[in-house]
């Protein structure tokens, strides 16, 4: 394993875990939409981002095709880890979410672009 590919690992310390993690995120966060996602960021105070993720089962029914969101999603955070600096980011999706790859990462390539310009 190169260091460029082990300093982009989604390690736990990226990840948000606690109710108490995500209350001022969704509280005092700022709020970016797709069409398909919406994504909360604040500022946490740290040197690294984190990220939680809300997919529902009201935005998609099949546990399978949830988890392959969040997959995408994961994936696509921790390549940008170097960029995003230190906030909290919380994903969400909206009903009728499509778990298409491609999709899912023109819709995040917008939204990382209005959160790290």
């Amino acid at each position: 394993m190169s260091l460029s590919t082990a300093s982009c690992r989604f390690r736990k310390i990226h990840h948000l875990l606690s109710g108490d993690d995500f209350a001022p995120v969704f509280k005092q966060g700022k709020r970016y939409h797709s069409r398909e996602l919406t994504l909360f960021c604040h500022p946490n105070g740290r040197s690294y981002p984190r990220l939680g993720l809300g997919i529902s089962k009201k935005s998609l029914k099949r546990a399978v095709d949830r988890n392959r969101v969040k997959r995408q999603i994961r994936e696509q955070f921790r390549l940008r880890l170097q960029q995003l600096g230190g906030v909290d980011l919380v994903i969400t999706a909206k009903r009728g979410i499509v778990a298409d790859r491609a999709r899912i990462r023109g819709e995040l390539d917008k939204l990382w672009g209005k959160v790290c310009p």
